[in-house]
């Protein structure tokens, strides 16, 4: 039971994640930034000493196994094979002209870990933008959600229906 319940946890954690690269680049931003500074990292490269970064920094460090999986599963759907490396596989993916390698390798654990690299001539790569074509889609359901919210309060605090309607048939 408590690894279903694990499982579950995991799942959502999953897709809050691609819901949150679905409608902003604040993930990007903070890669780009981040590994201007450590060029390479892997998700256990501050565990034994988590103060050395920002708990921001910690939190989107650990999220890279979750970025990983998303390309994996991208490229094992579209029939992309995957670079092979020591003790594991990586991909490429280019996110605003800028290039990262996503790996995982599995040692005693498994470690994911992200490097921004150089494109070398004839290398194979994943777009982010072709790995996340259901942007919009995903942008609209969020927006829906929160539309949907709103009106909730509005009729919650004492709006009626027909006059929110009204209001929306105006919008057309």
């Amino acid at each position: 039971m408590k690894h279903i319940i694990e499982n579950q946890e995991c799942q959502k954690i999953e897709e809050e994640f691609k819901k949150e690269l679905s409608v902003c680049d604040y993930y990007f931003e903070w890669l780009k930034d981040f590994t201007d500074k450590y060029v390479a990292f892997s998700d256990n490269s501050w565990e034994y000493c988590p103060w050395q970064i920002t708990e921001e920094d910690n939190i989107n460090v650990n999220k890279i196994g979750l970025l990983f999986k998303m390309v994996d599963s991208y490229a094992m759907i579209n029939l992309i094979p995957h670079n092979t490396c020591e003790a594991g596989k990586y991909y490429l993916l280019e996110v605003k002209d800028i290039y990262y390698k996503l790996s995982v390798v599995a040692y005693k654990d498994i470690v994911f870990s992200c490097e921004k690299v150089e494109l070398e001539k004839g290398e194979r790569f994943i777009r982010f933008c072709d790995l996340n074509t259901q942007k919009s889609d995903q942008f609209i359901k969020v927006r829906l959600e929160d539309l949907k919210n709103f009106i909730k309060e509005l009729t919650e605090s004492g709006i009626p229906l027909s006059v929110i309607k009204e209001c929306v048939e105006k919008l057309q």
